[in-house]
Order: structure tokens, then sequence, then C-alpha cells
């Protein structure tokens, strides 16, 4: 009975001896007592302690700065730590079928998306054995992927700075119910706590794009992967112009896009050798790099088709677009922030329909999640553009700044309805303020507007930061128009 006890712990746990303590930097952490899912993991050199929760092991009590950032969006986006027991069990039970879930009221909405990015990814696996190798998944999320590696043979490890059960760690419970174990514990990709040459690979799928230091994660990488060893990412998003801003960002997550060949230079900046590299129809990247130092190209065939997609899908971006600009101006339904505001000027004039239901179209701007009244905006560029429906009053607005030290050093706005007078405005305290823009002259006023808000004085510097250490938070917001 005491071999099958010790086994059963090595099975679960035997990852550990690949681990690093934090606080010492010693290779070789202690599983918890018999194994169990709660408790606590020790240094065999220092004897520092490090929690186990729900069989995750805890090495990021406190995440600092980007980390931070990043793990309270995504907390966010789950709707907080707090959740019932019967709700945590139907997102378990719908996890467990990631990344092809079943159709039904109980199916994602965006389930052909988990189709598409388990499709790709899965058959990035077929490309190699994965018997008996140790793989490290960095930003497993979920853990669908790390329980696919687990099933194939690998010694698997889910590492992420989210253990939420709805999005992070705490899902991969889902799939150890049934399947083989895999390991988790809760740490920064950045900081990978294993030692050197631990893994025979680690894989990533739509993780990498979340750092925001990206060269350094894949220097981090390359250390804990034996030369020799392999990489492999997938769902990758592709740079293209008049790209929607996801829900993940507008919570404070971070969302790179990079071209083709800014991720070959990111890699082999880093010593991997591209092996495959695919650009998906969908705008994304998939590929499979060795660890051999050199930092060679891919294969000029693979090499040659993902740039020719990328460019067939710039050439495709700016028509699709302005179809969905123009589709939503229709509907008179609020167009996401677009930058630089270019296709303002069309829609002014096909907007008629738009301004009788009052609604309006904003230009680039940042929806933050503060600024929760209906309709308002916020924006970081010097100019801002709005088309207001007819004002023949003119309009007042509610403008509030979010520079951190807003009292000292005021910021100083300027409004304008078309072409009527402007209107120059000091934000110096903290909170909404009200500003009455007088309306344009003539026949000019029953027509649809155009609302120009710019910073004059007293604009943030790129080097601050904002509220949550987010520099994406600082400016100037706008609530909705009231007519005077």
């Amino acid at each position: 009975m005491a071999c099958e006890a010790s086994s059963s712990v090595d099975k679960h746990w035997g990852w550990l001896s690949l681990a690093t303590c934090p606080a010492c930097g010693r290779v070789g952490l202690l599983p918890p007592e018999g194994g169990e899912p709660e408790g606590n993991a020790s240094c065999s050199s220092c004897g520092r302690v490090w929690p186990v929760r729900e069989g995750i092991l805890v090495l990021l009590e406190e995440p600092l700065g980007d980390c931070a950032r990043e793990a309270s969006a995504w907390e966010r986006l789950a709707g907080g730590s707090n959740m019932e027991e019967e709700k945590r069990e139907a997102i378990l039970s719908l996890t467990a079928q990631l990344p092809f879930p079943e159709a039904g009221e109980a199916a994602p909405a965006d389930s052909e998306t988990w189709r598409r990015h388990g499709g790709e990814a899965f058959a990035l696996l077929d490309r190699v054995c994965w018997m008996n190798r140790s793989v490290l998944e960095v930003g497993a999320g979920r853990c669908w992927l790390t329980a696919e590696l687990a099933r194939r043979g690998a010694r698997a490890v889910a590492l992420d700075i989210v253990s939420h059960p709805a999005v992070g760690l705490g899902a991969g419970e889902a799939f150890l119910r049934d399947g083989p174990p895999f390991g988790r514990v809760l740490a920064d990709m950045h900081n990978l706590p294993f030692a050197d040459s631990s893994f025979d690979a680690a894989a990533a799928t739509a993780a990498l794009h979340h750092s925001p230091d990206l060269p350094a994660l894949a220097r981090e990488l390359a250390r804990v992967v034996r030369p020799g060893g392999l990489l492999l990412f997938a769902n990758e998003p592709l740079r293209l112009p008049f790209r929607q801003r996801s829900a993940e960002e507008e919570a404070g997550a971070h969302e790179g896009s990079y071209s083709p060949w800014g991720w070959e230079r990111l890699l082999r900046g880093a010593g991997w050798s591209i092996l495959h590299l695919k650009a998906g129809a969908w705008a994304d990247l998939h590929g499979i790099a060795l660890n051999d130092g050199r930092g060679a190209p891919p294969p000029p065939r693979s090499r040659l088709a993902a740039h020719f997609r990328y460019l067939h899908l710039l050439a495709l971006a700016p028509p699709r677009r302005l179809l969905a600009f123009l589709r939503e101006a229709s509907a008179a339904h609020p167009a996401r922030p677009c930058e630089g505001g270019r296709v303002l000027w069309a829609a002014r004039r096909l907007s008629r329909r738009l301004s009788r239901r009052g609604g309006a179209v904003f230009g680039p701007g940042w929806h933050g999640e503060e600024v929760s009244a209906e309709g308002a905006f916020r924006w970081s560029a010097p100019l801002s553009l709005a088309l207001l429906p007819p004002s023949p009053r003119g309009a007042l607005l509610a403008l509030a700044s979010f520079r951190p030290d807003i009292s000292s050093h005021p910021v100083r706005v300027e409004a304008r309805l078309g072409r009527g007078p402007r209107v120059s405005f000091l934000l110096d305290s903290p909170g909404w303020r009200e500003l009455a823009v007088p309306p344009p002259r003539g026949r000019a006023a029953r027509r649809p507007t155009l609302l120009r808000l710019r910073v004059r004085g007293g604009h943030f510097v790129p080097a601050e930061r904002g509220w949550g250490e987010d520099r994406r938070r600082l400016g100037v917001a706008c609530r909705t128009e009231i007519s005077v």
C-alpha cells in the first residue's frame, strides 16, 4: 500500500523536482504531505513553504506591475473570485468539452472560435510524438491544451497567472477528474520557476501575444527548454489595420499583434530556429521552432505561404472594415473606436438615419471600465471626434480627466461643434465637470455635426501611469452629449 501511495504522489507531483524555489533559487521542491491537493510544498534547501490550493502550486502570491494588471483584467472578465458552487460546476462541465464544445444552450457564444483554435493547435500536436516528453504550457488558461498533451503521453505542466475556475488554472480540474494527471503552477511566464533545460518542449496557444515583453519571454522559454527542444505556438494574432478591440483589451489585458516577419525576428533573436510557419485565414499565426541557438528562418515554402496569406489579409482588411462600419452606422449603433477617425467624414454624409434615432459615432478612444455611464468614452490622443445628431441648441458635455496629479497639473480641453465657436475648459479637480458648447451657426445646426475634442495643454506624458498602473487609463473621458 505504501508503494502505491508513493507511486501516486510521484505521478501527480513528480514535476516538482524541476521547480526552483523563488526564495533561494535552488532546484527541487517537495510535494505536500500525502500528495494532497491542499497543503504546502516546501523547498528542500531553505525550508520555505509555498501554498498548494486545490491542486495548484502558488509561486506568485503578490503579482506586480504588468503581471498584476493582466491578472486583474482576467479576474474582471471572469466576474470576480466569488462564484456559486452550482455555477462553478456548470463551467467545469463546459470546460471539459473544450476546445470542441458541443452545440446547445450551454455552448459559449464563441464556439466556432474555440473549434478553430483547437483544430489548429491539435494539427501542430500531430506533427510530434509526445510520449514520455516533458512539456510546459505557458499562459495555459483553462488547461485544455495541457490536458491533450497529457492524453498523448506527455509529462505536462500548465503555468498561468490566473487560478480562477472560469478562465484560469482552476478550470483544469474538469480535465483531471477523468483524464491523466498534469501539474498546475501559478507563476509569471517571464520569470519561470524552473531550472535550465528542464523541459523537452514548451507550448502556447493564444498566449504569447499577451506578453508586454515578447523578446524577454522568448529568451526565458529558450532557457527552460533543453537544446534541441521544441516550441509550439498557435493562434497568435497577426497585425491588421482597423483591428477591433477585444473584450480582454478593454478590461486592461495586454493584446499585442505582429506581422509574420515580426514574429520571426523576435523568435530568431532568442535563438529559436523556425521549422514550420503557417498564417491562418482568420489572421492568426501557428508554428514550431527548434531551440538550437542558430535562429534560422523557416523553410522557404512555409515562409512564402505564410507571407503571401498575410499580404492577402492586409489587402482585404480595409474594405471589410469599411463594410462593417457602414453596417453599424446604418443600424444606428455607436461604432467601435477607429484609428484617426478617417472614415468619420464619410459617415457624416451617410448618417441621416443615424441622427434621427439619436445615435453617435465616436472617434479614437479607449472604453475603460471605470467610465460606466452609457455612451461614455475615453481618449488619450490629442484629438478625438464624435458625430452628433443635429444640435440646434448646442450640447452639454460632462468631462473628466484621469491624470494622477490632476490638481497640481490641470488639463485644458477645447471643444467645438462643427464650425461653431471654440470653447476652452480647465480640468483641475477629480470627477465630472460640465461644459456647455454653443451650436454652429445657420443651417449647419440642423445637420449631423462633428464634435472636436482636443487636449490643448497639460496632456499626460507617456512615462506616467494611471489607475491600476495602466498607461491606457490616462487622458480625458466624455459622457454622451445632452442637448441644451
